[in-house]
């Protein structure tokens, strides 16, 4: 399988720049064959809170049509982390959208301190993805420090674990080691996407990366490039 891990600095508050970051990049991934392309958390608006209810997004936003488009055209399937409205409120969320045409979602199950005062946690039952003929288990930011999560996606069958975070600089490297001991001890490969420049308040860390079966380090990105890079995993 062939996964395209996306590092990019979000525009703020601007869902339509952002947009069309991700179909560029989305288009550079299906040009080196990717099956899927990996995005930070949120990254269609950049990561907040406050305010976040103003940015929140359905699966059937008219926005979304330009990622749909892409999708449908290059045969692949593009991870985008966005806020999502949901009938009982409003979650964190990687949408999952197929060249069908087809939005599923995965909503954040671990919540970071103070996110809970802004988004729902998500209780839903999740089942792996399948994508290319593998099964998907995704990830986003924080739910990578619960071991259970890890626990349950390899006893649902996954073939890989595709995390969606942003960490800081400062925080990026405890993200590396949580990820690589997890791919080692459960013989799972796992990637990981996280933003590059100035977010909310912060310099992120960058250095999206990816681990073999054997919790080897085969792709680590620059702290400050934004792009990405296609691999066979």
């Amino acid at each position: 399988m062939k996964i395209s891990l996306a590092q990019l600095s979000p525009v703020p508050d601007n869902f339509i720049d952002n947009i069309s970051k991700h179909c560029a990049l989305a288009k550079e991934a299906a040009s080196e064959g990717a099956d899927l392309i990996l995005f930070p958390e949120m990254s269609l608006t950049g990561y907040l809170r406050e305010g976040a209810d103003k940015f929140g997004i359905t699966v059937e936003d008219e926005r979304l049509q330009p990622l749909r488009q892409v999708s449908k055209d290059a045969d692949l399937t593009l991870a985008v982390g966005a806020p999502l409205s949901l009938p009982d409120g409003l979650y964190i969320a990687t949408l999952i959208v197929m060249p069908t045409g087809a939005i599923k979602y995965y909503l954040k199950r671990n919540l970071h301190e103070g996110e809970d005062a802004y988004f729902l946690q998500g209780n839903l039952s999740q089942e792996p993805v399948t994508i290319a003929g593998k099964k998907v288990w995704f990830a986003i930011c924080s739910d990578i420090n619960n071991p259970k999560h890890f626990y349950e996606g390899v006893v649902k069958g996954c073939d890989i674990i595709a995390s969606s975070i942003f960490y800081s600089k400062e925080g990026v490297s405890k993200a590396h080691a949580i990820l690589q001991e997890n791919a080692g001890h459960y013989k799972v490969p796992i990637v990981m996407s996280n933003f590059t420049g100035y977010v909310w308040g912060m310099d992120s860390g960058g250095k999206s990366a990816a681990w073999n079966s054997k919790g080897i380090s085969v792709l680590e990105m620059a702290i400050s490039e934004e792009g990405q890079y296609t691999i066979d995993i």
